[in-house]
């Protein structure tokens, strides 16, 4: 019997090798992108300051309408449309960060809207963020929310 110390080089052939490292390579991307923050898979939330249990809100297109958005990898793009029943009006917005993560924003109504009969209408929001989810165009939420419009002022007797 007799002992060798050479190593067989022709145990793997080449297309073997090539296949086993690109399964190894294959393994290590899917890893990075499933456990790297800025892959993450949360959508952004987005709350009404004055709604309550998602009913309608009441706005006299004066005030600007407040809302929340939280997103712990930030905004990308933010967009709101106001649809009054007849045409859509792309709303003013403020945005300021709060605190990490928590965003505030103020929507102003357009002058034109002012000048609508309209008693209700909706608002259309639509978030992005900066996460790098969905082949790199981030994670999407899109909210709706009814408003009745209420221009009348209160009288007092």
């Amino acid at each position: 019997m007799k002992f060798t110390n050479k190593i067989n080089l022709n145990r793997f052939s080449l297309n073997e090798l090539a296949i086993y490292l690109s399964l190894i390579i294959v393994l290590a991307l899917a890893g990075f992108i499933f456990f790297s923050p800025s892959f993450e898979r949360t959508a952004p939330i987005v709350k009404f300051e004055n709604e309550v249990e998602q009913k309608d809100i009441y706005w006299n297109l004066k005030t600007p309408v407040k809302l929340l958005v939280s997103e712990e990898s930030g905004i990308k793009s933010f967009k709101a449309v106001f649809n009054d029943g007849s045409s859509n009006f792309e709303l003013e917005n403020k945005i300021e960060e709060i605190e990490k993560g928590v965003f505030s924003v103020e929507l102003k109504a357009p002058k034109v809207a002012e000048q609508s009969k309209s008693t209700s209408g909706t608002i259309q929001i639509e978030v992005y963020d900066n996460s790098q989810w969905n082949f790199f165009s981030g994670n999407k939420t899109q909210r709706n929310i009814n408003l009745v419009i209420d221009k009348r002022s209160p009288i007092i007797n």
